[in-house]
């Protein structure tokens, strides 16, 4: 019922069918008497009686030829009977269907149309992981819609709402100025002026909401992008050769250029630029991104801004102009754009679109990023980007926990710190350098590590300009790297910065068990580490494991999450098995910043752990696509650890 609940509500988008066609014919009062009957009815919790003078409502619309009244029934048939039972949901639609394939008005046959691609598409997107379990079949439509898959269901929402809109003629003259309904759910009329507006645009964001959906289906045809946001008068003059119900860039193209071509005709400039201006936008998203791709839409904006700069409908290019600029980083060259033509015309009715990136870009903005773990006597290095912030507080807290009692809290009470026990060790006043107005700018704040522990640092703006900003870190020596076998732990603990190994370093195994109103911990095994820092343990269940180490005051340092899997069958490992771990400054970088790399190299044999001394190593750097943009050759210490950038 609670997927059906969801398209059911999209429903409403389309409730001004029923109002659509109110003025084609004289209608007798009787109809609104009716319905105000139907709400308070429904109001009162009786469906039964509002049912029954909804019936009577129709009767009288089929024998007047009142379409609106039948379609405004047939709405509340469908909204109301599917509530009750969902499985009636298809037998609703075909009545729909039955009434619109029948009709003779020809727009009220496109809205019922238009309608009906509506309503398939909102089943499709709230049913679609069942839906897209199903293997497509292309050469048979199941008579049980309930077996469809995503491309019968794509094909229905698609031939749809290419039906509603191929009475081009008659649509474009039928003007929505006269159904004030229907610029509640649209936009202002004098932008969409017809019907042949709002259902082409109805008709193009159908297709975009698709796209991926229907690329998972079909290739799509290559496009040329360039030619896709080139000025209006050269878009219109394109040909399309594409008659495939299936190609999503070539269908929007054409019903573009069918608005652009309408509307330059009939000589409506506004609504002509905004058509204009929504054909960039939406092609834009649907291209590829590549420095072309944005020097054409750069150049297409500029011409619009620049030929309608005294026209109030140019704000609609400003807005999309602003945020590229912001896309850029460019804050100062967008806020300054945008204050020009608040000034130039600030009684345009969406020129508080434009207060807004306004207030956007003055908003102060932070933020950080530092190191998870700090070798004691050394330096947390907390690194801020920040605009339209002069001033912050930095407080230092002592978290009085050992990582394994923090962990617990963390994943038991979120990201709360009421249930954290800390106590305030610092708190430093940072005057940051002056940046230009609304520019970011980078800077970094070397705080003095001494005393083992976990740590938080907090940061507060004086003035409360921003939320704060927390996070915690280890100061610690100790590095453990582990790894399972079968059943098996494999726990080796060094020294962070030397690579060296630690003996006698306490290894512990937790299982944890988070339940309703407490949390379970139990220690399985504890072992301390070899002369070779290697500690192991056999366990005999499958199971997710906590593993932690400590050494004397030593006590915090980054918990390790382990899972024990059954035996497995595996090919006879060799003598020597081989082993790199690999450890960078941080889990995020902007771009030009540079990747620190730290790592050990090492051999195990049986139960013997033999450091890769003075071997060379070749690390690569891989972007997303798996190509190589960065590889350094480094040698390995007398620890068999190495460092790099």
């Amino acid at each position: 019922m609670k997927k059906i609940g969801i398209f059911i509500t999209l429903l409403l988008f389309l409730t001004f069918v029923s109002f659509l066609l109110a003025k084609q014919q004289s209608v007798a009062m009787s109809y609104p008497t009716y319905w105000q009957q139907v709400d308070s009815l429904q109001t009162h919790g009786m469906p039964k009686s509002a049912n029954e003078i909804v019936q009577k409502i129709k009767q009288k619309a089929l024998s007047e030829h009142a379409h609106e009244e039948i379609i405004r029934c047939l709405i509340y048939d469908l909204k109301t009977n599917v509530e009750i039972d969902h499985d009636s949901f298809f037998d609703q639609v075909a009545e729909i269907e039955r009434y619109a394939s029948s009709s003779k008005d020809v727009i009220s046959q496109s809205v019922l149309y238009a309608m009906l691609a509506q309503v398939y598409d909102s089943y499709f997107n709230a049913n679609s992981y069942i839906i897209q379990q199903r293997t497509p079949i292309w050469d048979i439509v199941p008579e049980n819609k309930k077996e469809w898959a995503s491309n019968h269901f794509l094909y229905r929402i698609f031939h749809y709402a290419s039906l509603s809109i191929q009475h081009e003629a008659a649509l474009q003259k039928t003007l929505v100025t006269n159904y004030p309904t229907i610029l509640v759910q649209a936009t202002d009329s004098y932008l969409r002026p017809t019907v042949y507006d709002v259902l082409a645009h109805n008709y193009i964001q159908l297709y975009v909401q698709n796209k991926h959906q229907i690329e998972r289906l079909v290739t799509q045809e290559k496009s040329t992008e360039m030619s896709l946001i080139t000025p209006y008068d050269h878009f219109i003059a394109e040909a399309d050769t594409t008659t495939s119900l299936w190609q999503v860039v070539p269908r929007v193209k054409n019903v573009y250029q069918k608005l652009l071509t309408f509307h330059k005709a009939s000589g409506n400039t506004d609504a002509l630029v905004k058509t204009d201006i929504d054909r960039i936008e939406t092609l834009i998203a649907l291209s590829i991104p590549s420095e072309k791709v944005s020097e054409s839409y750069q150049l297409t904006l500029n011409s619009i801004i620049e030929k309608f700069q005294k026209s109030p409908i140019v704000v609609h290019a400003i807005v999309l102009k602003a945020n590229y600029l912001l896309s850029e980083d460019k804050r100062k060259e967008a806020y300054d754009l945008c204050k020009l033509y608040i000034n130039r015309f600030p009684d345009y009715s969406r020129i508080a679109v434009l207060h807004n990136i306004v207030e956007q870009i003055k908003q102060p903005q932070l933020a950080t990023s530092s190191q998870s773990v700090v070798y004691p006597d050394s330096s947390l290095n907390l690194k801020l980007n920040f605009s339209n912030i002069d001033s912050l507080t930095i407080r230092l807290y002592k978290i009085r926990s050992n990582s394994l009692e923090y962990q617990i809290v963390k994943n038991y009470y979120g990201i709360t710190r009421q249930a954290i026990d800390r106590e305030l060790v610092n708190t430093i006043l940072v005057t940051l350098p002056v940046s230009e107005l609304f520019l970011s700018k980078d800077t970094s704040i070397h705080i003095k590590t001494k005393d083992l522990g976990l740590y938080e640092y907090e940061i507060v703006s004086p003035t409360n300009a921003f939320d704060s900003i927390k996070n915690t870190f280890y100061v610690t020596r100790l590095l453990l790297v582990h790894k399972t076998i079968n059943k098996t732990i494999e726990g080796w603990v060094v020294d962070r910065i030397t690579g060296k190994p630690i003996k006698n370093a306490t290894v512990t195994v937790h299982q944890v068990r988070y339940q309703r109103n407490n949390v379970d911990v139990k220690k399985v095994a504890s072992t301390n580490t070899n002369k070779n820092g290697l500690a192991t343990f056999s366990l005999q269940h499958n199971n997710a494991y906590y593993l932690s180490v400590s050494q004397g005051e030593d006590t915090s340092t980054p918990i390790g999450n382990v899972y024990v899997y059954g035996k497995q069958k595996e090919n006879t490992p060799p003598d020597m098995q081989q082993h790199i771990a690999l450890f960078t400054d941080r889990a995020l970088y902007r771009p030009a910043q540079s990747v620190y790399v730290k790592g050990i190299a090492w051999n195990v044999k049986e139960d013997s752990v033999i450091l890769e001394k003075n071997k060379k190593i070749h690390i690569r750097l891989r972007d997303a696509n798996y190509q190589i943009i960065a590889e350094k050759q480094v040698q390995t210490s007398s620890y068999g650890s190495f460092n790099t950038d």
